[in-house]
């Protein structure tokens, strides 16, 4: 089972925020007060129908809604397996008798939003839905397990191992499955008492039925009585239905040709009606045939008026049509005549517009080229003051850099000067050294090889310095100098840039009249490119008018010619109306005749049918009569009433065969009956001997396994699983707190915590508060892996009374958890921390909240 979402409204401190969770571990970190806890409390909600401690009573559950709201809901996404589900809490605030509650309702929908089950008026049996859908089956309440086992709040986690030893019993045999083996014991002890009580009633039901064989016995000697006289009766029977049947045969074969008799005169009766008919018919039917052959012979009277008619029908119409056409011919020639005067006047009037615009485009060009002449006359002049300027400007640059350079050279002269005379202070300090050291080198008559070109250097060294000497007023003059050709510098390098000013603002007069030049030429083009097409459009309108005026001339000639051929059109209808009118009463008279004339073929059909039905009605009549003349014969009704009698006799003899035989056979069958109820109840005393046999050993089997088995399971079992969880749990603990060197031991019986070292124990309350929260932890993973049918987790602020290296290591055992188990069954689907401890930011999926007064609790961060 996959958390994949929550989503939630008006929750707590929580406005609208949805979170999205991943397979694996889950940190939901934050400050104190974030919301951090209260995404927990909402999945124990909506999934485990469990409230938070502080919200379990009734009147406190106001507290769960946002401060000043009315309703709220929570939204949990879920995948189980290929299936995914929604489950959905809404809650709404009311106010009773002055207190107010809260009310809620949940809901599961499917993937595609259509709701499985919902709460309303069944909230317990509702969380078997949930069961069924999501979480599966467990042995304790959804409840009780996410808040015992999988969503232990902040600060529970050790609480189960402070409460009294018989509160822990009552919790851990419950969670362990132990309390079961204990109610199999009970309920074993009343199986083996209900086997005793079932032995003692088999004995009764024996002693009941022990006289069934001699029952038996006697009945069946009647049965045998009974049955011997059964066959006689038969015997009986058989003969009387032989004389019965044989009187049957005789009346039915004398039946058989008297009902035959009477169909043949029936049939004999109905075929003369028939035939009857037939002449009736023959007679209509030449009647209207007759009829027919008139209006036929009408109408070949009238043939030849008929067609001509229709011909001159033919005709009209024709000349109708040619009407149309003539008409359509003047319209045709009227529109074309319109739309060619109008297509004529329309280009007329563009050509005329088409030459006023060339006209104003001419003057255009004319005034255009004026104006280049100007300006380019204009961009003449300021080139050549451009040039006269910049000659003026580079005269003046190049005095301003010789005053540059002559102010360099005096700046150079007088610093030269003051080198030198602070050089010959160190000439004449190197000159005294070098005496020094010359009469100590030739105290210690120390030869080198380089000592005489040093003595050499020195002396031209020491002779071009001795005359670097000046006076102060030397010094003053030449201040004054530097002071003077710095003046001239500066005056030159202001004449240089206004000199330099002066030439870019003639070249930037210059740049505009050659930008407005080149406009102008631009515009001087487009004016000439204008006036090109203005031409060739006056040309093509020209051809345009040449062209319609010769299309015109050939299509109003066509016209004409056709409105000629239509010239007499007029004379020729008159001419054929007048034949139709001659025409119409022959066209009459034929369509008047042509319906009855028409059903001739029909007529003469019909004549013939009857004609035969007549023939064939005579025919079986005649067949008829012979066999009713046979069967006449073959037939006597005083023998068939003869044989009536008879039949009658021995029917009755039958009967009363039939009834002595059914009574006798009556006392059989109940006879057999009680022979077959007694051999039933003789098989249940034989099968009751077996069983009250079986039943005894049962009984005896069923003492023993309760005595020596069934009353200790219980114990032994429960003790194996504690023993089993504890060697797990300890492994945790050594993981998580391995520099303790303890080792934890979980007791089977009162189910009491401790920590060994060697023969030291340290119990329950003596554990420190970091002791008691690393060996809560340890158990409380182990039962998370080992009885979370639902494989999720939830551990509120694990790190609580945690020193920081038990901290780390804890945080190291839930990174590697599934590398613990080395049996291939993961340990959880999902596992939520709930911590601001930096300890678990590698451990999985990170979730930051943060709560801002206005905002409340939202997600800051995820990653």
């Amino acid at each position: 089972m996959i958390i994949t979402a929550i989503r939630l409204f008006n929750i707590k401190s929580f406005i609208s925020e949805e979170l999205r969770f991943v397979r694996g571990v889950n940190v939901i970190a934050g400050r104190n007060g974030a919301g951090k806890s209260t995404v927990i409390e909402a999945v124990g909600l909506a999934l485990f129908d469990a409230w938070p401690r502080k919200f379990r009573d009734a009147n406190a559950r106001t507290g769960f809604i946002r401060k000043g709201e009315k309703e709220a809901s929570i939204e949990v996404e879920v995948q189980r397996g290929a299936e995914r589900f929604t489950v959905r809490c809404e809650l709404v605030s009311r106010k009773r008798k002055g207190s107010e509650s809260i009310d809620y309702e949940r809901s599961i929908f499917d993937a595609h939003g259509s709701e499985l089950a919902n709460s309303g008026g069944r909230k317990k049996d509702f969380q078997d839905d949930i069961r069924l859908h999501i979480l599966g089956e467990a042995r304790i309440d959804d409840d009780r397990l996410f808040r015992d086992i999988i969503g232990t709040e902040q600060g529970g986690f050790d609480e189960p191992f402070t409460r009294t030893e018989s509160e822990r019993r009552d919790l851990f045999e419950k969670i362990l499955g132990i309390e079961d083996f204990q109610t199999f014991e009970k309920q074993f002890y009343a199986f083996v008492k209900w086997q005793a009580s079932q032995l003692k009633e088999l004995n009764i039901r024996y002693d009941e039925r022990s006289g069934v064989r001699a029952e038996l016995e006697e009945a069946m000697r009647i049965l045998s009585d009974r049955e011997e006289e059964l066959r006689t009766a038969e015997q009986t029977l058989a003969a009387a239905s032989k004389n019965s049947a044989a009187a049957k045969a005789v009346v039915e074969a004398l039946s058989t040709v008297r009902d035959e008799l009477q169909t043949l005169r029936s049939e004999k009766q109905r075929l003369q009606e028939k035939l009857n008919g037939a002449l009736d018919a023959e007679g209509k039917a030449r009647l209207l045939l007759d009829e027919v052959k008139l209006a036929a012979a009408a109408m070949r009277e009238a043939l030849p008026g008929f067609g001509q008619y229709v011909e001159a029908g033919k005709t009209l119409d024709a000349l109708r049509a040619s009407v149309k056409e003539r008409d359509t011919a003047k319209q045709q020639l009227a529109a074309e005549t319109l739309r060619y005067e109008s297509t004529i006047a329309r280009i007329q009037a563009g050509r005329d517009a088409a030459l006023q615009e060339s006209a104003n485009t001419r003057t255009a060009i004319e005034d255009a080229k004026q104006d280049i002449l100007e300006r380019e006359t204009r961009i003449a002049t300021l080139r050549d003051e451009f040039a006269r300027l910049d000659e003026d400007r580079k005269a003046i640059e190049i005095r301003a850099q010789l005053a540059g350079e002559l102010r360099s050279y005096v700046q150079d002269v007088n610093t030269t000067r003051k080198t030198l005379l602070a050089q010959g202070s160190k000439i004449l300090d190197l000159r005294n050294t070098f005496d020094v050291l010359n009469q100590r080198l030739a105290d210690i008559q120390l030869d080198a090889p380089f000592l005489p070109a040093l003595r050499e250097e020195s002396e031209l060294l020491f002779e071009r310095f001795t005359t670097a000497e000046a006076t102060t007023e030397e010094s003053t003059v030449l201040d004054a100098m530097l002071s003077e050709a710095l003046g001239i510098e500066k005056r030159l390098q202001k004449l240089a840039k206004d000199a330099v000013k002066d030439v870019s603002t003639v070249k930037e007069q210059g740049v505009s009249e050659r930008k407005q030049l080149e406009e102008k030429q631009r515009a001087l083009q487009a004016a000439l490119d204008k006036d090109t097409q203005l031409t060739d459009r006056l040309a093509d309108l020209t051809n345009d008018i040449a062209r319609l005026q010769a299309a015109w001339l050939t299509s109003s000639s066509a016209l004409n010619g056709i409105l000629g051929q239509y010239e007499k059109l007029d004379e020729h209808i008159t001419t054929a109306e007048a034949e139709l009118e001659r025409s119409r009463p022959a066209y009459e008279a034929y369509l008047a005749a042509q319906p009855t004339a028409a059903q001739l073929s029909q007529r003469e059909a019909d004549v013939k049918v009857v004609a035969l039905d007549i023939a064939d009605s005579r025919n079986a009549l005649g067949a008829l009569s012979l066999r009713e003349e046979q069967l006449s014969q073959a037939f006597s009704e005083s023998d068939y009433t003869e044989a009536k009698t008879r039949f009658d006799e021995a029917s009755v003899a039958e009967k009363e065969a039939h009834a002595g035989h059914g009574r006798i056979a009556a006392l059989v069958k109940e006879q057999g009956e009680k022979v077959a109820s007694l051999q039933k109840a003789h098989k249940e005393f034989l099968k009751l001997e077996a069983m009250l046999a079986q039943a005894g050993a049962e009984s005896a089997f069923s003492g023993e396994v309760h005595q020596h088995v069934v009353r200790e399971l219980a114990k032994h079992v429960g003790a194996s699983i504690v023993s089993a969880l504890s060697a797990f749990a300890a492994e945790l603990y050594q993981r998580i707190a391995p520099e303790q060197g303890l080792q934890l031991h979980w007791d089977e019986q009162t189910y009491a915590v401790e920590l060994r070292d060697g023969e030291r124990r340290i119990r329950g309350r003596e554990l420190s508060g970091g002791q008691l929260m690393g060996v809560s932890l340890a158990v409380k993973l182990a039962l998370i892996k080992w009885y979370s049918q639902c494989r999720i987790g939830f551990l509120d602020e694990p790190t609580t009374h945690l020193d920081k290296e038990t901290r780390r290591h804890l945080a190291d055992v839930i990174e590697h958890l599934e590398d613990l188990t080395g049996d291939n069954d993961p340990w959880f689907d999902q596992l939520f921390i709930i911590s601001h401890e930096e300890s678990f930011s590698g451990a999985g999926h990170r979730i930051e909240l943060e709560r801002s007064p206005d905002h409340g609790s939202k997600l800051m961060k995820e990653e």
